[in-house]
């Protein structure tokens, strides 16, 4: 890792965070493997769910948490829960990352799967980022979805030409022995001189307190376990859980997650 200061190197790692946990849990996770090599380095995350700040952060991490938005079924962004109006929530989350990258001054930023951010957040930062010559890396998991939609999803967004112009590097969470990111997408020569394949994120390095070990060691087994990850959008699948009819001399456990609705 090189920066632009001889001081230890600060990175910042943004996840907009409108589904679910999984997005600044890989952050969290690939800043836990910085301070690993590099205990001396300041890290700060810019969360886009409230629920991050329950997180344990290594020690030299520490987090910034913005209003949330919450994505409908058709794909739209709404506030989640600071009034309706989703134009003023895109207006407060750009400043509060305008004002917190410019504090922090990093030598590396990482947006994660998202390049110029939920509801384009990023548009006003990321040319400020470049010209200060922050190293400003786009991590994206291998498979996104079916080629086509993100063909069209990327174009619609102008993701390319922002990829162009603003990112030093991509790295893409996958092996392209498995699944050539490069080639499934069409991505453009030139950018794929920017990509690097960095391998599958190890899970069972992660550093989490939690207490499902021992809920699950309360369970007398057999048993099935029904996992809905954030739970946003994973009620369905819940109700058909508890709903199914088990073997004989079984029990079920639903782990509900952070995000489903109370009701």
């Amino acid at each position: 890792m090189t920066t632009k200061n001889k001081e230890a190197p600060r990175i910042a790692f943004y996840s907009h965070d409108t589904m679910g946990l999984g997005h600044i849990r890989r952050n969290m996770l690939l800043s836990q493997a910085v301070l690993e090599a590099y205990p001396d380095a300041d890290v700060l995350l810019l969360s886009g769910v409230r629920e991050s700040g329950a997180f344990k952060l290594s020690k030299g991490a520490d987090s910034v948490t913005m209003p949330t938005y919450y994505k409908t079924s058709d794909g739209k962004y709404i506030p989640r829960s600071l009034g309706k109006d989703v134009k003023r929530l895109v207006n407060i989350r750009k400043n509060i990352i305008h004002a917190a990258l410019e504090a922090f001054e990093p030598d590396i930023v990482v947006i994660d799967n998202v390049p110029r951010g939920a509801m384009n957040e990023l548009d006003n930062i990321l040319p400020e980022l470049a010209s200060r010559g922050t190293h400003i890396v786009l991590g994206v998991r291998d498979i996104i979805d079916e080629p086509e939609a993100v063909l069209n999803q990327w174009k619609k967004l102008k993701n390319i030409e922002i990829i162009r112009l603003y990112f030093s590097t991509i790295w893409v969470y996958g092996d392209p022995n498995l699944y050539d990111f490069a080639r499934e997408y069409h991505i453009p020569a030139d950018i794929v001189e920017k990509i690097h394949y960095v391998g599958y994120l190890d899970q069972s390095r992660r550093k989490e307190e939690h207490g499902l070990d021992t809920i699950m060691a309360e369970v007398s087994p057999p048993y099935a376990l029904c996992v809905v990850g954030g739970g946003q959008d994973g009620f369905e699948l819940a109700q058909a859980f508890m709903q199914s009819q088990l073997p004989d001399n079984w029990s079920g456990l639903l782990i509900t997650g952070a995000l489903m609705p109370e009701a």
